[in-house]
């Protein structure tokens, strides 16, 4: 599809200059692929202690971007019939078979649907090396196992409810190493990395600092830079552990979007359609629009068309990639650390500013905190009888009137910013700023105040 509009490549320049210096981030790398144009382009430096440039070619941990990979290393198994997403994970994995309640499937895991709440494993995994500069024993396949064991006691198995399970990933690579019979870094090198053409990217050790141009890494400590080795661990590899550039995984996301010749060489058509079709809901915004999950990749609306992305972050850097059907139009975005404003939003400011959309208009999470900060402040009756003081909390707002205290949730944001709480009688009760030409006014109960200052 040949876009009707003229690529914003400066406008996009700007905004990651901006979020950059906002943000306090060392360095930023971007990757588009607008139909047949390319814009690929790093920005600062690899890390604090470093004036060593970012471009689209430095590597950074994708974090869980890396579960496309993982579903997508998957599904050439079930092509090649050596599995199947109805098959029961423990006729890979067999000492999985000992949880309670009904078996547990492949294609549960790829959608976090297993009924397994979070059991923390990016802890032992990656956070605690990180902290510890690497003085304590590695987590080895007995401690992953004694892991998931315990984490299995807590599952609530209704298959209807989205739980994002990051250990449901790590199963699932020992899943492909028992019916690929390799192990899950030489499958996805052998079957996806290497067809191609990502030559730098790669899980191991030995091969990710073998490479120049990486990432600087480590973690921040009392106001500081500290750097540490990175805890490579293969039970790592398949939820969050791949090294890539900007530049090598647009191709993996070109591919995966059906748009580049070379996928037809690595990914059908039907494991393409298997990947971005909607499973289960991963979430609402507070207009209600859904976001639904795949496999290893969320879909959403926006700006008119079928948003599909995912985020990822694993404590030296974050990452998101996006693909925009229609239009044709691919993102992959990579920082170090872990930036305040997400990486998500970002990625999604990047491609409404493609389109020539303004991000505070048609970015949801831009959307909310522009209207948010709008309305913080103070709010008198006429007389001065009565005085609510509104502050921000989280994605709503919390106000306090005649010394009661309310929170107060989004319900639509346009003409008027309409919230829902409930009062101690147990009665849910609107409250409406409506914006006059006089000011803003709150509306609430039998009070109608207007804002006599901001904070």
């Amino acid at each position: 599809m040949n876009p009707p509009y003229t690529p914003d490549y400066d406008g996009v320049r700007s905004f990651l200059a901006d979020w950059t210096e906002e943000n306090g981030l060392s360095g930023v790398a971007v990757s588009i692929a607008d139909g047949e144009d390319r814009f690929i382009e790093g920005y600062g430096h690899r890390g604090p202690n470093t004036r060593d440039p970012v471009t689209g070619e430095t590597l950074f941990c994708l974090g869980s971007c890396t579960k496309l990979v993982t579903a997508a290393a998957v599904l050439l198994l079930a092509e090649d019939e050596l599995l199947s997403l109805s098959d029961e994970v423990a006729q890979y994995v067999p000492w999985i078979a000992e949880t309670s309640g009904p078996p547990i499937m492949v294609e549960d895991l790829l959608t976090h649907s297993s009924g397994v709440p979070s059991d923390g494993i990016s802890f032992p995994l990656l956070v605690e090396p990180l902290l510890d500069g690497g003085n304590r024993e590695p987590f080895d396949r007995d401690d992953f196992e004694r892991h998931v064991r315990d984490g299995l006691e807590d599952r609530l198995p209704h298959r209807s409810r989205f739980m994002y399970y990051n250990t449901g990933y790590s199963l699932l690579g020992q899943v492909i190493e028992a019916a690929s019979g390799s192990s899950y870094a030489e499958f996805v090198d052998t079957e996806i990395l290497s067809p191609l053409g990502m030559d730098r990217s790669g899980y191991r050790q030995d091969v990710v600092e073998s490479r120049e141009n990486m990432v600087e890494t480590g973690v921040e400590a009392n106001g500081n830079f500290v750097e540490r080795e990175f805890p490579f661990n293969e039970f790592l590899y398949p939820s969050g552990g791949l090294f890539s550039s900007v530049a090598e995984f647009l191709r993996l996301v070109k591919a995966v979007d059906g748009s580049d010749d070379s996928s037809r060489a690595v990914f059908s058509a039907g494991s393409k359609h298997q990947l971005s079709e909607p499973r289960a809901e991963f979430g609402r915004y507070f207009d209600n629009t859904a976001v639904r999950y795949g496999l290893g990749i969320m879909r959403e609306s926006f700006l008119g068309q079928t948003l599909l992305h995912h985020g990822g972050t694993c404590g030296i850097s974050s990452a998101w990639f996006g693909m925009l059907r229609p239009a044709d139009i691919q993102v992959v975005l990579c920082c170090g650390t872990e930036p305040e404003v997400d990486i998500r939003t970002v990625g999604k400011a990047v491609l409404a500013i493609l389109l020539d959309a303004p991000p505070d208009d048609c970015v949801q999470e831009i959307k909310l905190d522009r209207e948010l900060a709008a309305l913080v402040g103070t709010y008198e009756s006429r007389r001065g009888f009565v005085t609510a003081v509104v502050d921000p909390i989280g994605g709503g707002l919390h106000m306090q009137i005649d010394e009661r205290e309310f929170p107060l949730v989004p319900v639509r944001l346009d003409e008027d910013a309409v919230f829902s709480t409930v009062n101690a009688s147990g009665f849910r009760r609107e409250v409406r700023f409506e914006r006059t030409e006089s000011g803003t006014r709150l509306l609430f109960e039998r009070y109608c105040l207007r804002k006599t200052s901001d904070f």
